[in-house]
């Protein structure tokens, strides 16, 4: 009645569970990756003398748990900087241009520290996420009509001497 199951089998189904965290982890490296490559080429829109933080800074973001706190600094640095280039453009004003999402986004991530309810500011952490990246990426769009190609191609690590700046 029953079948006996061999031990491949259980071994097939390991060897898929593995296949599959590999390619959802893969997944989520080439998303950050996307992520960090869309704020870095907005920046790179921006004039230079608009810029509060340079596209090397933003890389930092990458580095873990130094991330948590980090973000809570540069990430508004990345919406002023936007917010000045419209208004030296003549663009017209979209709100905080995103410092409002970005500062809820670090804070749920920093709520997904907290057992319990980490299952639900994950949710919403990968929700503005998702919303954040669409409005920078509309942002690049944007700034791409009006400046064109980019006012540097290379990453570059601001002047001043404040390690947080």
């Amino acid at each position: 009645m029953y079948s006996t199951s061999s031990p491949m089998d259980f071994l097939a189904v390991g060897i898929g569970f593995f296949l599959f965290y590999m390619i959802f982890i893969c997944g989520i490296f080439v998303a950050f990756a996307l992520y960090y490559k869309t704020i870095i080429d907005t920046m790179s829109l921006v004039r230079p003398e608009n810029r509060l933080t340079g596209t090397g800074n933003i890389m930092l973001n990458i580095i873990p748990f130094f991330n948590m706190a980090y973000g809570f600094i540069v990430y508004p640095k990345i919406c002023d900087s936007i917010k000045q280039e419209y208004s030296e453009l003549g663009l017209q004003p979209d709100g905080d241009f995103g410092k409002g999402l970005a500062i809820t986004l670090q804070a749920l991530s920093l709520t997904m520290m907290i057992p319990f309810i980490n299952f639900l500011t994950s949710i919403g952490c990968l929700v503005i996420w998702i919303i954040l990246w669409a409005k920078l990426s509309g942002y690049k769009t944007e700034l791409q009509k009006h400046n064109g190609a980019s006012f540097n191609e290379k990453p570059t690590l601001t002047a001043s001497t404040d390690l947080l700046d």
